[in-house]
């Protein structure tokens, strides 16, 4: 299925915004991906590891670093998740 880049609903577009936006506005609240797997990524996390998920999500693959979500710790306790990759805790990405 091919996709607008503007398509706020397709997981290239969620990781970009993750990416190059960190935080959401306004509130300034940080950003994260779900990952097929399960597993969470802050954003320093999805900007170095950027060329694995935009190859995943190119690719097909579908696996551990195919995103399937995007959400921020406004919408989560910040104690409830952790980063799969650093290991930081939501409260302090």
């Amino acid at each position: 299925m091919n996709r607008s880049p503007l398509d706020m609903t397709s997981p290239m577009a969620w990781a970009r915004i993750v990416r190059t936006q960190r935080n959401t506005m306004p509130g300034l609240y940080p950003m994260f991906l779900y990952m097929l797997d399960g597993a969470v990524l802050c954003a320093d996390c999805v900007r170095e590891n950027f060329s694995e998920i935009s190859g995943a999500i190119r690719g097909g693959s579908e696996d551990q670093w195919y995103p399937v979500g995007m959400s921020s710790c406004a919408e989560v306790e910040p104690d409830s998740l952790t980063c799969a990759h650093c290991g930081n805790g939501c409260a302090t990405w």
